[in-house]
């Protein structure tokens, strides 16, 4: 259980670690990134897409807990959570999407995704103690909202929002890996993880260009 929790630890941290800057900046860029891949005709889901990004975060970030009931036994405990998701996704679209179409849509299944993975947190936790929400965490997701907030000023207060989203979006991402490291966020495990990475990485790519 201890290894189990050791490695749920590390895991979720990660997760929140690479997907909280994803988050922000498919809720700021939503309208940009629409448009960018699927068209200027379809940029009124922009609304919707950022509704989803919050319950997608938050699904990604709780996720392991599902993993871990499947690791102990808890199959039908897994399941129930999914039928929570599937029912109040249900009932929320009868209700949301004939008054707010696609946004009403999106609110339903961030909502359900949100009460599915809180239902998920708490069975793992009575299980066997696990908490996704630690106090470690609150540095990163202060230091993420900091960076963020001048790019979504400049962005909503100018007109390049095209450029600003490329050059915007990979300056903040930059600055957030290198404050990450600046700031000593990281645990020792997680300085030796990337070492690890980086090196099979670079020695792969040695290996490629001395053929």
């Amino acid at each position: 259980i201890k290894k189990i929790k050791e490695l749920y630890n590390a895991v979720s941290r990660w997760i929140f670690l690479i997907t909280l800057p994803g988050f922000y900046l498919m809720s700021i860029y939503s309208n940009e990134i629409i448009n960018i891949f699927f068209g200027s005709n379809y940029t009124s889901a922009s609304l919707a897409l950022s509704i989803l990004s919050i319950g997608y975060f938050y699904w990604a970030f709780v996720g392991p807990t599902g993993s871990i009931l499947i690791s102990i036994g808890k199959t039908k405990s897994f399941m129930s959570i999914y039928l929570i998701l599937i029912f109040s996704n249900i009932i929320l679209d009868i209700f949301l999407v004939p008054s707010f179409n696609i946004a009403g849509a999106a609110v339903a299944l961030t909502i359900s995704l949100i009460l599915g993975g809180s239902f998920s947190v708490f069975l793992a936790h009575r299980e066997i103690g696990v908490n996704p929400f630690r106090y470690k965490l609150i540095k990163p997701f202060l230091l993420s909202t900091f960076l963020v907030i001048p790019f979504a000023l400049i962005y909503f207060i100018t007109d390049l929002r095209l450029i600003l989203t490329v050059i915007g979006g990979l300056f903040y991402l930059s600055l957030y890996i290198l404050s990450l490291f600046k700031l000593k966020l990281l645990e020792p495990e997680d300085k030796k993880l990337i070492k690890n990475l980086a090196k099979k990485f670079l020695g792969k790519l040695w290996k490629k260009n001395s053929q």
